[in-house]
């Protein structure tokens, strides 16, 4: 023992080595300090190889967790790394839905689609070739990768099919049989399935062809003319490669739409959806029939409205919910378009020519007031008063209700947090308050998701 070490007893070892005895199977060797280690050793040799076992263990241990801190470092950053891909993914599926409509005389859209994870099994489609318009839903297998893999192959069989075929050859039934065609010969797996409504539209005779293969929800038809809603149930089985095609009926029927008449047309996240036992496929369904003799947005914000309360306020569901609208155009309705600079002196001009479109009225003064306070939105906040930039306004005036779209070319806002803000008409230089006198005026007030693109209606009061 060194020089600067306290000498220990015959009794103080005894002690140390009975210490040892009955500690080293409760604790390790290292509990102890370095003067009783080497006494230890010294009283019981054994200790030596257990003190070297322990040191080696230790140092595995270390190494180990090392080594385990490497590989948690690197699952973070493959998960990272995959989560970026899934969003890059997602954006690229949300960029396929087709949010931009054709722009028609007769006809005009709604649409609403929520996935329920990143990516939804749910696609939708409007397009326009010749004299036909073709539109379709669709419901995939799952809700990740494999589904937006899913919705790219039919979106590209679609078109692919319509662009190689003559006009007169473009039906339901044969886009659907040639889609069901690529499907089985591509060999997906047998869980993989295609579900999807797809009807036609013949724009000079407005014959509207349809077909639908397992989406068991019937295509809704609002008769403005009868006040009637009409089912067009048309039953085929889902696309699976289980299957082979002589087992499919691609028959399609069809109906001739009248003027003011109203089609949806969805897949069975939204009517299925349930809450304490009760589904919201009838509320769904008589929604629609009360307000089809509205604008298709409009039709739309109000059944999603309705479901988020039904939802326990909430638009998250375990199913996507797509579904979309189009409405053939009302003989009485006037439809007036116009696009502006963003100048207060391109405003003003506008709202000249607003009032002596709109017959005199309370409801259309509070509307006029509404669209005014839109339009100077848009060219101030939405614009920033930039003279090279265009406001695009369309109006429309029936003798149920004043509707407009505004529409400019900004970055959008957060519109909800502007409603959610407390109502005060003093604040002069706000945005927000231009748009609370709105929504308190006006039956239906909403933006779109981007926050650039304002509706606006009000049901007449005369």
């Amino acid at each position: 023992m060194d020089k600067g070490r306290s000498k220990k007893t015959q009794k103080e070892i005894l002690e140390m080595r009975d210490k040892f005895h009955l500690l080293y199977r409760l604790a390790p060797i290292s509990y102890f300090d370095f003067e009783q280690e080497e006494v230890i050793i010294k009283a019981c040799p054994q200790a030596a190889e257990l003190l070297k076992a322990e040191r080696w263990q230790n140092k595995l241990i270390e190494e180990y967790t090392v080594e385990l801190e490497h590989k948690q470092i690197e699952l973070e950053n493959l998960y990272h790394q995959l989560d970026q891909e899934v969003n890059q993914a997602s954006k690229i599926h949300q960029r396929n839905i087709n949010n931009k409509m054709p722009d028609l005389d007769n006809y005009y859209f709604g649409s609403y689609y929520q996935p329920a994870a990143k990516m939804g099994g749910d696609f939708y489609e409007t397009i326009k070739i010749g004299n036909k318009l073709v539109c379709y839903i669709s419901d995939v297998t799952g809700h990740g990768l494999d589904a937006a893999m899913m919705s790219c192959f039919i979106k590209s069989t679609v078109k692919s099919f319509i662009n190689a075929v003559e006009l007169t050859k473009i039906n339901p039934g044969d886009i659907i049989k040639f889609l069901a065609e690529q499907f089985l010969e591509e060999n997906y797996p047998e869980d993989y399935f295609i579900c999807i409504t797809l009807i036609v539209i013949d724009l000079k005779t407005n014959l509207m062809e349809y077909s639908s293969m397992g989406i068991q929800d019937p295509i809704l038809l609002y008769r403005q003319n009868k006040d009637e809603l009409i089912k067009l149930v048309n039953k085929g089985l889902p696309i699976s490669p289980v299957l082979g095609v002589e087992f499919f009926d691609f028959e399609s029927n069809s109906i001739k739409l009248q003027p003011g008449d109203t089609v949806l047309f969805n897949t069975d996240g939204i009517t299925e959806a349930r809450n304490k036992g009760e589904y919201f496929l009838d509320s769904f369904q008589q929604l629609f029939k009360e307000n089809a003799f509205l604008p298709p947005a409009v039709i739309s914000r109000r059944i999603i409205n309705e479901f988020c309360k039904f939802n326990n306020n909430s638009l998250q569901s375990r199913d996507d919910i797509t579904y979309l609208i189009l409405k053939r155009k009302d003989q009485k309705s006037k439809i007036y378009n116009f696009e502006i600079k963003s100048t207060n002196q391109a405003v003003s001009k506008l709202q000249s020519k607003i009032y002596k479109i709109l017959p005199n009225s309370v409801s259309n003064d509070i509307f006029a007031m509404g669209l005014h306070e839109l339009v100077v939105n848009a060219v101030e906040h939405g614009n920033q008063m930039q003279a090279g930039k265009k406001v695009y306004i369309e109006l429309f005036v029936n003798d149920n209700y004043t509707y407009a779209v505004i529409e400019d070319q900004g970055k959008g806002f957060n519109w909800k947090q502007k409603l959610n803000q407390d109502f005060n008409i003093e604040q002069k230089n706000d945005r927000g308050r231009g748009i609370m006198m709105t929504a308190r005026g006006c039956n239906d007030f909403f933006y779109n998701k981007k926050g650039n693109k304002a509706y606006i209606l009000k049901l007449n009061d005369f």
